[in-house]
Formats: structure tokens, C-alpha cells, sequence
């Protein structure tokens, strides 16, 4: 009773529900996780990859769904296992993907077809692909250990690859004036690498977690970037200062699967303990406050936000679309929230 009039309280103060729920041929089939979500840069489609956290199962395809009235949907189909990671290029033509086959596809949106061959080079699963703010650069991150930079017009690498992590490389992120490249392992660190040089940027890598390395996030302006864990805590890091990190956002009871920049202040997560979770970055100290949460049925896997919309996907198959009217006015919601609520400790698990 008591968990339950947490819950209550929590929903009354800042917490958000889904406006819709996305099954089947916009989620994923039956069963299988959406592994990862992206909205278009105008915000008018939105794209869903699936499979399972090991390569099978049989939806190997990404699914492309109009939010507009029409909500016309196409599938995407060409990976012969499991993708991983999508994104769309800077100017929405482009959808990329990395998959479990090895392989990067570069996909036209007009016409779901692929653009280019598949990109191959990677020995071992793609788990994360990232454009460059200007487009003109593709990463990719793998299981092989290694990070690729890919010209998505010829479908060729552009250096050699970047190999300086000891294990998986699980995310990749540039930061938005293109300079840096954000990397984070299995191997429990990040790295960030001159994308001018293709060497690392600074000496010693970014370390303080204590298991593996999910994803990586950089925030609008290029000055904060995020790592989220299977150690179930976020580090905050100064990328100005990047020696040690400068904020630690625990309250999680899972793992961290994926970090986001909702704005600049605003930090999205995902977990294995079913939560979305909002973080408010402007509070002084090393311990930001998570001000609200979605609660969903299953373990989430992936978020993704554009404007004020979120998508996120659950391990069985379902993209939640959530809307949050405070985004631009988090004042107003902190004048709501009670002052006993915002230590993250104070949210159930």
C-alpha cells in the first residue's frame, strides 16, 4: 500500500501516461523487443527497430509510421538478424541502420528502399550508429570492438578503424558541432575521439562505472555528455573538463539501457526496472533530482524524443508515445512537486 501511494503521489506531482500505444506492425512482433526508436528531425515519422538482445528472433526489419493523420506505415526489410540502432540523417532523407548481421543499410525515407549496398567491414554485430551533424559522416560501433567512420554517399570507410576499446563497444554519439565523437564499452569507460584525427581526444579515458557502458549522450550545446550502465546509475561529465565525472543520477533498481537529451536541462533514461525517468540537470550539486517517471508494464529498452514527444520501447514489442506538456516550463512543475519528493532515493523502485 504504501509503494502504491508512492506511485499516486509521484503521478499527481509529475509523472506522464502514454497518449498512444503502438503494436504489431509499429512496434514489433509479438514477443520481441524494440531495441531502438528515432524520431525524423521533423518530427512527422517515426522509425522502430526489433529483435532480441541476442541477434534472433524473427522480426529483422524496421518499421517506418507517419504521425500524421494518415499514420501510414512501411516496413524496411533487407538485415538478415536483429537491428540493434537506427538514425535518421540530419535532413530526414536518410534512415541508417546497424544490425546483428554485421552490417550497416543506409535507407531512403521517400522510398523504404536501401540507397547504397550494405556497408560491411565489421567482424562481429553493429550495436550503434550515430550521423554527424552535417551528414556527410556515418559511425558505427560493434561488437568487434572497434568504431567505423562510413561516407553514407559511397558506403566507403573514411580511416581506419578506431580501435582503442577492450570490449564491445555498445554506443556512439557526435557531439553537435561535429568535433567530437563519444564512445562507450563494455570495457566500463567511455572515450572521445577527435573525428579530425580519429584519435582520442584526451589521454585517459572517462571512467567511474563499475559495469558495462549502455549509451552515451551529448546535450545541445556540446557541454555535458551522459553514460548510463548496467551498474543501474547515469554519470554526468563537463566536457570542457572531462578528468572526472560531476554528477552521479542513481535511483534506478536495473539496468540503464539508454540515455537521452530531452533539452538541455532535461535528461531522458531507460531501465530494466520498467521506468522512464526525467532528470532535472540545473539543480546544483552532484546528485540532479529525477522530477518525473512513466511506469511502464515491461522492461524498457530504448527512448528517443523530438519537441515535446518521447518514444520508448519495451522488451515485448510496444513503442509508448508520451507527451509532456511542462517540458518548456519545468519551474511550474517544481512548484507542484513536493519538497519530499525530489531526491531521487525518495521514488520507488
Amino acid at each position: 500500500q504504501q509503494q502504491q501511494q508512492q506511485q499516486q503521489d509521484l503521478k499527481a506531482a509529475g509523472s506522464i501516461d502514454p497518449y498512444t500505444d503502438l503494436e504489431g506492425p509499429a512496434g514489433a512482433e509479438q514477443g520481441e523487443s524494440v531495441l531502438s526508436v528515432a524520431f525524423s528531425p521533423d518530427g512527422t515519422k517515426l522509425a522502430s527497430a526489433s529483435g532480441n538482445a541476442f541477434g534472433g528472433g524473427k522480426d529483422s526489419c524496421i518499421r517506418l509510421r507517419s504521425l500524421g493523420p494518415d499514420g501510414q506505415e512501411v516496413v524496411l526489410r533487407g538485415h538478415e538478424r536483429a537491428v540493434n540502432s537506427i538514425a535518421f540523417s540530419p535532413d530526414g532523407t536518410w534512415l541508417a541502420s546497424g544490425s546483428w548481421d554485421n552490417t550497416l543499410r543506409l535507407w531512403s525515407v521517400e522510398t523504404a528502399q536501401m540507397v547504397i549496398a550494405p556497408m560491411r567491414g565489421h567482424e562481429d554485430a553493429v550495436t550503434s550508429v550515430a550521423f554527424s551533424p552535417g551528414g556527410k559522416v556515418l559511425a558505427s560501433g560493434s561488437d568487434d570492438r572497434t568504431i567505423r567512420l562510413w561516407s553514407p554517399e559511397t558506403g566507403q570507410s573514411l580511416v581506419s578503424p578506431l580501435a582503442r576499446h577492450s570490449d564491445w563497444v555498445r554506443s556512439v554519439i557526435f557531439s553537435p558541432d561535429g568535433t567530437i565523437l563519444a564512445s562507450g564499452s563494455d570495457d566500463r569507460s567511455v572515450l572521445l575521439w577527435d573525428t579530425k584525427t580519429g584519435l582520442p581526444s584526451t589521454q585517459q579515458a572517462l571512467t567511474g562505472h563499475a559495469n558495462p557502458v549502455t549509451s552515451v549522450a551529448i546535450s545541445p550545446e556540446g557541454d555535458k555528455l551522459a553514460s548510463g550502465s548496467w551498474d543501474k546509475t547515469i554519470l554526468l561529465w563537463d566536457l570542457k573538463k572531462p578528468n572526472e565525472h560531476i554528477g552521479r543520477l542513481s535511483g534506478h533498481s536495473g539496468p540503464v539501457y539508454k540515455v537521452h537529451f530531452f533539452s538541455q536541462h532535461l535528461l531522458l533514461s531507460v531501465s530494466d526496472d520498467s521506468t522512464l525517468r526525467i532528470w532535472d540537470l540545473r539543480t546544483p550539486g552532484d546528485t540532479p533530482p529525477c522530477i518525473s517517471a512513466f511506469y511502464a508494464p515491461l522492461p524498457l529498452k530504448c527512448v528517443h524524443s523530438h519537441d515535446r514527444s518521447i518514444a520508448v520501447g519495451d522488451e515485448k514489442g510496444v513503442v509508448h508515445l508520451l507527451d509532456v506538456p511542462w517540458k518548456d516550463d519545468v519551474a511550474a512543475l517544481l512548484d507542484r512537486w513536493p519538497q519530499t519528493r525530489r531526491s531521487p532515493d525518495d521514488i520507488p523502485e
